[in-house]
């Protein structure tokens, strides 16, 4: 009498596949009696190919990006007996289309070989990974990596419906996308997208943003290398005087004097402008002869003086003594008081009506009149100079001050100047030279020590 199938171990997790020791007990409710214990051998459980694990990026890609992914197969059941399988990887969108194949054992000639050591995932059937670039041309989105076991079909299995399998979604970027409007790829877009802000320097990426956006900008201080005065030096960038020396007076080589341009030992500084180029005692602003020798003896306006005029000849006593005004009436000859029937008395008193105005010759009487002229003319063009502080201008005023005292008859303001000073640079300014010129001349003969 049979009792039928008292244990199989197929389809059973726990014994399945499994070497072990099993205990048979008979429970024959106190009876007694033989029994016969039949084993019967079944033929092994087909395989059942799985997969343990697959991976792909976790975070954004993209396109024209390496990325890797990695996977582990196993043989959950029955012995394979050496067959071997394709394994392919592909990349799919969020429908599910494949975009491209990013593995194939197939194409890398390695397809795993299942041996019967792998059943019951005693070992895995294949524990690999791979590198994969995402193509240029894949369109932004949600993809998933899919994991094909066994793709041909060349394993009979007990299941085939988990041959499949998905990774996490991951987004992927399309670089060219991204960077439509913006071709060097800096951040700054080619046009303008509603921010005011355009790339000036399109097809060459840079990060200024001070003088122009988007340009090559090596010290990174705001300002592109072009118009950047020190391109390696970020504590300089601009020089607005364009005078070699940055703007910041506390950067490297700074200006002191950043609107106006100088020199490094400029008089108030790095950058400034030396006030008297020419040492001359004019400033710059006023001297028309900005670059004369030094030593050079110059006028107001800075210009070196003509030569000195040769000592009077006609009629001119030496500057060193004093001029003896001419009587115009012989006091030796008292006249002829005779009708002696010729003219002589007549042209004496003719004469004597014409060589003088109040004791004076015509002569003197025109050169004071030139003086007084030129003196007005001169304080006329002095005031019409404007109040620049410079040396020449106070002594062009005290020249006219002198000039005029000597022709008034009053005392000259300066107690060094003589008599003898003033007749010699009137006789300077009858002949044609200016008020300032005379004095200079004439300082040179009787106040040589205002050289020293």
């Amino acid at each position: 009498m049979s009792y039928g199938l008292v244990f199989e171990s197929m389809d059973n997790e726990t014994y399945e596949g499994q070497t072990t020791t099993y205990t048979l007990t008979v429970d024959s409710n106190g009876g007694q009696g033989d029994y016969e214990v039949e084993l019967v051998v079944a033929n092994p459980a087909l395989p059942d190919l799985i997969p343990e694990s697959l991976s792909c990026p976790t975070t954004e890609a993209y396109t024209d990006e390496e990325i890797t992914t990695q996977w582990i197969i196993h043989n959950a059941r029955g012995p394979a007996f050496g067959q071997s399988m394709v394994v392919q990887i592909e990349l799919v969108d969020s429908d599910n289309v494949t975009l491209s194949t990013m593995y194939s054992s197939e194409l890398e000639s390695e397809n795993p070989s299942i041996t019967n050591a792998m059943s019951y995932e005693q070992s895995s059937v294949q524990d690999s990974y791979a590198f994969f670039t995402i193509p240029t041309d894949t369109p932004s989105g949600d993809y998933r990596c899919k994991l094909i076991i066994d793709s041909n079909n060349d394993v009979t299995e007990s299941n085939e419906s988990n041959n499949v399998h998905f990774s996490e979604p991951f987004y992927v970027q399309n670089e060219d996308e991204l960077w439509a409007n913006d071709v060097d790829r800096d951040g700054f877009n080619s046009t303008d997208a509603g921010d005011g802000i355009i790339d000036d320097c399109p097809n060459n990426p840079g990060t200024s943003t001070l003088d122009r956006y988007g340009c090559p900008d090596l010290d990174s201080d705001g300002v592109s290398n072009d118009n950047d005065i020190l391109p390696n030096d970020m504590s300089q960038y601009y020089d607005t005087d364009g005078d070699g020396f940055g703007d910041n007076p506390i950067g490297t080589n700074g200006d002191q004097c950043p609107d106006v341009a100088g020199v490094s030992l400029g008089d108030d500084g790095r950058g400034c402008p030396i006030l008297d180029l020419d040492s001359d005692g004019v400033l710059n602003e006023n001297d028309l002869c900005p670059e004369t020798p030094l030593g050079t003896l110059v006028g107001s306006d800075g210009c070196e003086l003509p030569d000195e005029p040769d000592e009077p000849s006609d009629n001119t006593t030496d500057p060193t003594d004093p001029v003896d005004p001419v009587d115009p009436v012989d006091p030796t000859d008292p006249g002829d008081d005779t009708n002696s029937g010729d003219d002589t008395t007549d042209s004496t008193d003719e004469s004597e009506s014409e060589s003088g105005i109040f004791g004076m010759s015509y002569t003197l009487v025109g050169i004071i009149g030139a003086v007084v002229v030129l003196l007005l003319v001169t304080v006329f063009f002095v005031r019409g100079r404007g109040s620049k502080n410079d040396a020449w201008s106070m002594q062009e005023k005290a020249y006219s001050d002198a000039g005029f005292a000597a022709v008034a008859g009053m005392p000259a303001p300066d107690t060094s100047i003589t008599p003898e000073q003033l007749a010699y640079e009137q006789q300077l300014i009858a002949a044609g030279y200016p008020a300032d010129y005379a004095r200079a001349y004439a300082d040179q003969h009787f106040r040589p020590w205002l050289k020293q």
